[in-house]
């Protein structure tokens, strides 16, 4: 909850927790209000408890278990994985656009039956039964998955959206906080979209966003799409600068098949910057950004860097799943999953001690 002074308290809500990270307002500088009285959120981060996501996939594939038996597609949690991301996907998607489910999932069924008819032959084989009545049980999944996270009032992103937008007059009954702000929203889902409008149209909040001229108010420029499409629910999108068509802009377009070969170049621009004997090449490097648009190159970009103790700045974001120790994490719960009466399974114990950073260690 959110601290009181004075009868006055303040929320931000943000996209996602990098923008709340990252973020540039303090506490302390919000006028009229006292630091303890200042909190900055995700929408669903205020409501909800988020099961993160590697738990969720062990949660999917006990239920996978009892699902399909001994006999189920993807046996091994290993080989699971992939589809488990893909459902777990799709699960989260559904429902931050309020859509039916079962519906979505009987279309799905319906297609691949239609893709894997055999007009010459047989199409009552086991091997084809057993892989539509998958698909057909992917609404079961999605259910099963539901009601256990309910039962430990726990959900994942997608679930917990909807959940707020379904129940988002509800929620508004016990609301306490009057100086509601939605700050950095740009593409909105059926479900975001409720709930902010929702305490819009109440008077209990501001939806602030940014945009310029330039792709805003010309329809060819996919860069305004969305803020052009929600500009009939909030009043305060438009108004913004024309910054892009004003400034003055030095653009190099280089071409580059291959990602490695990307941040290569990059780092040899970086090299021709910083000259020994140029006392603005300090000051040229603070004013210079690398962007990566593929944030897992983020390690060969740095390995591209020339050797020099100058400061370089580029986008740090590097998802966990992209690191070794979250194979291994995987890997050594994937060990625990599978035990049977105190035992490992040996292929499991092989997998463990296999890996990069244990045969390291050893």
């Amino acid at each position: 909850t959110t601290a009181q002074t004075n009868g006055k308290r303040l929320i931000l809500f943000h996209k996602n927790k990098k923008e709340i990270l990252f973020g540039d307002i303090e506490p302390t500088e919000v006028a009229g209000y006292h630091e303890q009285a200042f909190k900055a959120s995700t929408i669903i981060g205020y409501l909800k408890e988020i099961v993160k996501h590697e738990f969720l996939l062990f949660e999917l594939f006990d239920i996978h278990c009892q699902i399909g038996g001994e006999n189920r597609k993807y046996p091994t949690f290993a080989e699971f994985i992939p589809f488990g991301e893909l459902m777990l996907s799709d699960f989260s998607e559904i429902d931050m656009y309020l859509a039916d489910a079962k519906q979505i999932f009987q279309n799905l069924y319906d297609i691949k039956e239609i893709d894997n008819w055999n007009v010459e032959g047989d199409n009552n084989s086991k091997y084809l039964s057993d892989y539509l009545q998958f698909y057909k049980s992917l609404y079961t999944y999605y259910t099963a998955l539901r009601e256990r996270l309910a039962t430990q009032n726990k959900a994942y992103t997608g679930m917990a959206y909807r959940e707020a937008a379904e129940n988002i007059d509800k929620i508004l009954e016990t609301n306490t906080i009057k100086n509601v702000y939605f700050v950095g929203f740009n593409a909105l889902s059926e479900s975001e979209l409720k709930i902010i409008k929702t305490f819009v149209d109440r008077g209990l909040a501001q939806y602030i966003t940014d945009g310029d001229e330039y792709y805003y108010a010309n329809n060819e420029q996919e860069a305004g799409k969305f803020l052009r499409k929600h500009r009939q629910h909030f009043s305060t999108i438009g108004n913004f600068p024309n910054h892009f068509a004003q400034s003055k802009k030095n653009i190099t377009l280089v071409n580059c098949p291959e990602e490695l070969l990307q941040v290569k170049y990059a780092g040899q621009a970086i090299a021709r910057i910083i000259d020994a004997d140029n006392p603005e090449s300090r000051h040229q490097l603070e004013e210079t950004a690398i962007v990566l648009a593929d944030e897992s190159m983020l390690i060969p970009m740095l390995n591209s860097l020339p050797n020099v103790a100058k400061p370089v700045n580029v986008t740090m974001g590097y998802p966990f799943i992209h690191t070794n120790i979250y194979t291994l994490s995987l890997k050594i719960l994937s060990l625990y999953q599978r035990t049977k009466n105190g035992r490992f399974y040996y292929e499991d114990i092989i997998d463990v001690v296999s890996d990069s950073i244990i045969s390291n260690i050893l």
